[in-house]
């Protein structure tokens, strides 16, 4: 048999001496001589993407598993079918040799190409076939927020699986694990729990099972099965895809927990606008927006934007991206001279913890009046009347009095002229 599958298993050679030997291709004549029956298959073949969804630019592994139905020895060729915007490594046609009813596995890498329309999702279907026309099918999508799998991930679980091929005892052992969050925090951790089980006829001595880079080792009688667990704990946000790894002399099995790290979310007031001062008659805009720095999205958002007694609040149940804010404001509303604005934004992650972020300015009203300045006196005691006592009532009363005195006062003058 030949190691790889790609080459021929079969190598002509031979000794001669003054000849002068010329090949040409082989000419094959033949004639139907009759046509009776229907020919019975004699493998099957299963395809498998290996991962479903991937970005653009993307690796992906295409599996092909082939079984030989018969009870001697067979061979064939395996054609992938091209695709367009997939690139095959290699050729896409493998040979293969099966002994009586073995199975085997032939692998292709390809990738996807990174010249595709943002928004679309594609879907990418493969077709396997033999020259007596068995063939079997599979599919893939492709989006561009897609994860993007680079050629070293996808080669390492090629080598896994071919790893899985060779000890072939690694059929006869099940691994199922499960995890108790398919998203978690930085900060937070998760549980791996899987099931190891012997389900042949071979007792396993000293079998390492491992998480990343905790293991436990056991012996694993006939039929017998074994429960562990692990840890996950991730600083580094992003989509994992961790195998789980029971290894010994006659067996190499993997079982791949999907799951996703988030980091802490975090929002960030930016691209301030506002001018550094203002008239009493003025109407002017404060521009601003929360910015999501974070790939996880921030949840019970409460937004203060607050100056000079006045307080506006605006909720936001979840933020999936940037937000703008445009605020028409009036110089009335202000107080003379300098005014302080802050913005305060409160929020939480999925587990309810408070996070806040905040943004401070001043924005100076100027030329104002007496007339504006008494108007705007008004207005602030307007605005803080549920704090109104009679000490407030009497001040008030004061300066109307002063401001009625002042203005029949300069009436009369203005008449005596």
């Amino acid at each position: 048999e030949s190691v790889d599958s790609a080459s021929s298993s079969t190598e002509y050679e031979w000794i001669s001496r003054n000849v002068d030997l010329k090949t040409t291709g082989l000419k094959i004549k033949t004639e139907l001589a009759r046509e009776r029956g229907k020919v019975i298959e004699w493998i099957e073949l299963e395809a498998e993407a290996v991962k479903k969804e991937t970005g653009f630019g993307s690796y992906n592994l295409i599996e092909v598993k082939v079984k030989n139905l018969k009870g001697y020895y067979a061979a064939t060729e395996l054609y992938l079918s091209k695709t367009k915007s997939i690139k095959i490594d290699g050729e896409n046609k493998k040979s293969i040799l099966l002994k009586p009813r073995e199975e085997k596995s032939v692998f292709w890498i390809i990738k996807v190409s990174q010249s595709l329309d943002d928004d679309f999702v594609y879907t990418f279907p493969f077709v396997v076939s033999t020259l007596r026309n068995t063939t079997a099918d599979t599919s893939f999508n492709s989006e561009n927020k897609g994860r993007i799998y680079s050629l070293v991930e996808i080669g390492e679980i090629f080598k896994n699986r071919e790893e899985e091929e060779e000890k072939t005892y690694s059929k006869k052992v099940d691994v199922n694990c499960d995890i108790d969050k398919e998203e978690f925090y930085a900060y937070d951790d998760a549980v791996v729990d899987c099931d190891i089980m012997n389900t042949g006829n071979v007792f396993l001595d000293g079998l390492e099972v491992c998480f990343e880079d905790e293991c436990e080792e056991f012996d694993l009688g006939i039929m017998q099965s074994r429960s562990v667990s692990f840890l996950a704990n991730y600083s580094k946000a992003g989509k994992m895809e961790v195998p789980v790894k029971a290894r010994n002399k006659e067996v190499s099995k993997f079982n791949y927990i999907d799951f996703r790290v988030l980091d802490e979310p975090k929002l960030k007031v930016s691209e301030l606008e506002f001018p550094s001062e203002v008239n009493f008659d003025d109407k002017y805009e404060v521009v601003f927006v929360l910015e999501k720095e974070s790939s996880s999205n921030p949840v019970d958002i409460d937004v203060e934007f607050e100056h000079s007694g006045i307080k506006n609040e605006w909720t936001i149940e979840e933020l999936f991206e940037d937000r703008r804010f445009v605020l028409n404001l009036q110089g009335k509303d202000m107080k003379a001279g300098k005014n302080d604005f802050k913005i305060l934004v409160k929020y939480k992650d999925g587990n309810s913890n408070v996070y806040q972020a905040e943004k401070s300015f001043s924005i100076e009203l100027v030329n104002v009046n007496l007339g504006q300045r008494v108007y705007i006196f008004f207005n602030g005691i307007n605005r803080s009347s549920d704090d109104f006592d009679f000490r407030s009532l009497m001040i008030m009363l004061f300066i109307s009095v002063f401001a009625f005195t002042f203005v029949v006062f300069y009436v009369l003058h203005k008449s005596k002229r």
